[in-house]
C-alpha cells in the first residue's frame, strides 16, 4: 500500500523483545492466527496486531530486553502495530507512528497507557512536554522527563483537571469571551475543554458553532484585497480580530488571539444584495459532536489546540495542569508526578530528554 511505504515500518521479526498477543493480553504463539483491531484516525482507517514491547527513549541497540529494561529511560508497554492504513490521510503524514499521551483510564487496558507505565516502570519524572515551533523551518520537540526551563518565562498557574477518570486532559471552563462579548457556551457552569496536541483547531460544541465563526469572522478592507486574477495570497493570520479568552477561573485567562485561530486562506464571497465581492477571514473550528464519555452535558465540551502563546505544563498523578508563558516560541508541556515533587522538578529542570523533529 502506498501509505505504508511511504513510512518507517517497525519489523516484528527483528526484535528480540516483542511478545506477539491477543486483544486481551494472552500471548499468542508463533505462527498462530491472531487479533487484529481497526482503528479509526479522522478520515482514514488503521488496522494492526497487538504486541508487547520493550520502549526506549535513547538506543540501546545490541543490549537484551532485560539489560534494557534497567535504563531510567526504558519501559514495557502494548502497542498496536499497523499492518494495513487507508491512502488518505496518511499518505501525506510524515510521521511513522501515533504515541497516546492520554490519560490510563482512556487506555484499552493499563499497558497501552505510554505515561502510566513510565510512572510505574521508569527512573524518569513523569512529566512530558510538547513544543510547536511556528515555523515549519524550525524544529519541534518532544520533551519526557522534565521541563526545558529554557522555554518558561512567566510565572506557573495551575489548573485541576476536570473528570480524570474519563481519560481527557479535561479542563472546568468558567466563561468564554470573545472580544468584550461573552458567549452564553458556558452559563450553565458546565461547560469544559479538552487540551488535545492531535488538532491544530478548536473544536465547538455544534450548537454553538455558526455563532462563534460570525463573532471572529473579519472582513478584508478593500486596499489590500489582491485582485481574483492574481497569484498574490493574503494571509488572514495578520488581519487583526477579537481574542478567544477561556476564564479558568481563579484569575486564570487562557487568551488566544486572531494570528492564531485563523485560518491562512480568506474566502471570497458575493454580497447578494449588491452582488460586490469581500474577502472574509475565518476562525479554524471544528464542530464537536457530543461525547457521553466526558460528562453528563457533552454538548458544552470544547477541544483546544496546542497554542503558541502559552506553555502548558500536565501533572499525570494528582492530575493538574499548569500554564505559564514561553519565551521565542510555542510550547505545550505536559506533566506527571505528585504535586509537590512536580513543582521541584520543574524548578530544576532535571532529567529531561528532548526528541528534537518536526511534528
Amino acid at each position: 500500500m502506498p501509505a505504508c511505504s511511504n513510512h518507517t515500518a517497525y519489523d516484528r521479526s527483528l526484535s528480540s523483545s516483542a511478545v506477539d498477543l491477543d486483544h486481551d493480553g494472552n500471548v499468542v504463539p508463533a505462527d498462530s492466527e491472531r487479533d487484529q483491531v481497526a482503528i479509526a484516525y479522522g478520515t482514514g482507517e488503521v488496522v494492526g496486531e497487538f504486541s508487547r514491547e520493550a520502549v526506549c527513549l535513547s538506543n540501546y541497540e545490541g543490549e537484551v530486553e532485560e539489560a534494557a529494561l534497567k535504563h531510567p529511560d526504558c519501559l514495557q508497554v502494548r502497542v498496536v502495530q499497523a499492518t494495513e492504513m487507508t491512502d488518505e490521510p496518511f499518505q501525506q503524514f510524515e510521521f511513522d507512528g501515533v504515541l497516546g499521551l492520554g490519560l490510563e483510564s482512556l487506555a484499552l487496558d493499563p499497558e497501552f497507557s505510554f505515561y502510566g507505565q513510565l510512572t510505574r516502570m521508569s527512573q524518569l519524572e513523569p512529566i512530558f512536554g510538547v513544543f510547536i515551533a511556528k515555523e515549519d523551518k524550525d524544529a519541534s520537540e518532544i520533551s519526557l522527563g522534565g521541563i526545558n526551563m529554557d522555554r518558561v518565562a512567566s510565572e506557573l498557574h495551575w489548573a485541576p483537571v476536570a473528570k480524570p477518570e474519563h481519560g481527557h486532559w479535561q479542563l472546568a471552563v468558567r466563561r468564554i469571551r470573545v472580544g468584550n462579548e461573552t458567549v452564553d457556551l458556558c452559563d450553565t457552569g458546565d461547560c469544559t475543554a479538552i487540551a488535545d496536541t492531535g488538532t491544530s483547531l478548536i473544536g465547538v460544541p455544534k450548537a454553538y458553532v455558526q455563532k462563534m465563526h460570525w463573532l471572529l469572522a473579519r472582513r478584508v478592507d478593500d486596499e489590500k484585497v489582491p485582485p481574483a486574477d492574481s497569484s498574490e495570497y493574503f494571509d488572514c493570520r495578520n488581519q487583526p480580530g477579537p481574542d478567544i479568552v477561556f476564564d479558568l477561573g481563579d484569575g486564570l485567562e487562557l487568551t488566544v488571539g486572531a494570528e492564531e485561530y485563523s485560518r491562512p486562506a480568506a474566502l471570497r464571497v458575493i454580497t447578494n444584495a449588491t452582488g460586490e465581492e469581500e474577502l472574509i477571514c475565518r476562525a479554524s473550528l471544528l464542530p464537536v459532536e457530543e461525547i457521553p464519555s466526558i460528562g453528563h452535558v457533552p454538548s458544552r465540551a470544547c477541544r483546544l489546540a496546542p497554542y503558541r502563546r502559552y506553555l502548558h505544563i500536565y501533572i499525570y498523578i494528582c492530575i493538574f495542569i499548569c500554564f505559564c508563558r514561553f519565551i521565542y516560541r510555542n510550547i505545550y508541556i505536559l506533566r506527571g508526578c505528585a504535586h509537590g515533587r512536580a513543582a521541584q522538578a520543574g524548578a530544576r529542570g532535571e532529567q529531561f530528554l528532548s526528541i528534537l523533529r518536526p511534528l
